[in-house]
């Protein structure tokens, strides 16, 4: 997290560059072994997505409602 807060369940764009490249919503979010419903800033996660996208590095994962 690099900014602001993402909420399990909110919808995502997958942005690389200045381009969105794909979108999807939040299914689950985990740190470590315990499932939780939000992250913050400088909180590393792990998060399962509804659609399979493509991850590079320096990709972005932006959320909204």
């Amino acid at each position: 997290m690099s900014k602001g807060k993402i909420l399990k369940q909110e919808k995502i764009h997958l942005k690389r560059g200045d381009k969105i490249i794909g979108s999807g919503q939040i299914k689950s979010m985990r740190t470590a072994k315990t499932n939780i419903e939000k992250a913050d800033i400088g909180e590393e996660f792990g998060a399962v997505l509804s659609e399979s996208l493509d991850f590079k590095v320096g990709d972005m994962l932006i959320s909204f409602k």
